[in-house]
């Protein structure tokens, strides 16, 4: 049996050149070896296309995984772009909803877009704290009804 190993090992690496690679289609050779010994009547030659023909299956199998992979990495480009756009298209949206607001709104609105809080944006728009939360909570309404 180390015979065969020995033979099956050398076959492997000499055509994937690679040792774990080899060990792997070593095994797997031997084991279909070990099924079908009776059936076998040239050793070398069996093994060899055996070893040969396990090796292009996992080659096939490396391809086809790679390009299953490469499918769903385009998949989840292609719908990482469409989600973009319609993103795009909700916030063209928004912003054109804003334009049509009175002046105090559109200011109100682009303070608290730049972070500002509250109370600092009542003091320099020279409105009162409940006013300003009334507005806010009022243009808030509006968008939501345009992204839903």
């Amino acid at each position: 049996m180390k015979k065969l190993r020995t033979l099956a090992y050398k076959i492997a690496v000499s055509m994937c050149k690679h040792h774990e690679n080899a060990e792997d289609l070593c095994h797997d050779a031997l084991i279909l070896y070990l099924e079908n010994k009776t059936q076998v009547k040239n050793v070398q030659g069996w093994l060899y296309t055996t070893i040969k023909h396990k090796q292009q299956e996992k080659v096939r199998h490396l391809q086809m995984t790679y390009r299953k992979q490469k499918m769903i990495k385009n998949y989840l480009y292609e719908n990482k772009r469409e989600d973009q756009k319609q993103n795009t298209q909700k916030i063209k949206t928004i912003f054109e909803h804003i334009s049509t607001l009175p002046l105090l709104d559109q200011e109100i609105i682009y303070q608290v877009i730049e972070g500002n809080k509250q109370k600092v944006i009542a003091n320099s728009l020279n409105i009162t704290l409940p006013s300003l939360k009334n507005r806010l909570f009022r243009i808030r309404k509006g968008i939501k009804t345009i992204i839903i």
